[in-house]
């Protein structure tokens, strides 16, 4: 029999800033002030679970990750997914369920890659449109992640990106109409699933660009 990683099930309020932060601690990005930096390395068979567990969303995002045992070659035993030199790391001693492992996948290719790349390229008004319709406290949250606009936008979005929502016919209609609106009202606020439209839009770029480069 083949081992699996365990499953959880727990849903999310994708808009309460409480979802944002248990998600941050959920991965390590965050830890609990009781909790202890787990710096102990996972052995093989959990690093091979992992593994498999992303392998579909490998095939479906047509990017490979390096799964590695813990923060080894200079990366840091306090947060789960990383980007160093241009590569994505997921440590599997921080992933102690496949929902997680999905989680941090999504994280680090629908946030830290494709939808930062998307945000990277934008212009400056984007993020400042963005930027003006988070919260205080949605700031407040980010703020330690980093002080520059533009990063704490990508920040927010990587977050949203994480949870994986895939916007209906219906929500996509709506946004890409906000979206004509917005180039003569460029105040028109963002909501929630204009956001999620967006990061679904950064996923298609990415995943173009992605076969693209793998058929060159």
């Amino acid at each position: 029999m083949t081992a699996v990683l365990p499953q959880t099930t727990e849903s999310v309020d994708i808009i309460s800033i409480e979802s944002i932060k248990k998600a941050f601690i959920g991965l390590h990005e965050v830890l609990a002030a009781n909790e202890p930096i787990n710096t102990v390395y996972a052995d093989e068979s959990h690093v091979e679970r992992v593994k498999r567990a992303i392998a579909p969303l490998e095939f479906q995002f047509k990017t490979k990750v390096n799964v590695v045992v813990g923060a080894v070659g200079g990366l840091n035993d306090s947060a789960a997914v990383q980007l160093k030199d241009g590569k994505l790391f997921l440590l599997a001693n921080l992933l102690k369920n496949e929902k997680q492992a999905d989680d941090a996948y999504f994280l680090g290719v629908r946030g830290y890659l494709a939808t930062k790349s998307f945000i990277e390229h934008a212009s400056g008004s984007l993020v400042d449109q963005i930027y003006a319709g988070l919260t205080d406290e949605q700031k407040a949250c980010l703020s330690n992640l980093s002080e520059d606009r533009k990063e704490t936008v990508c920040a927010y979005l990587s977050h949203l990106a994480m949870l994986n929502i895939r916007p209906s016919f219906y929500d996509r209609r709506n946004s890409w109409q906000r979206a004509l609106v917005r180039k003569v009202y460029p105040t028109l606020s963002w909501t929630t699933e204009d956001l999620h439209y967006l990061i679904l839009q950064a996923e298609r770029r990415w995943v173009k660009g992605q076969k693209k480069s793998q058929k060159s």
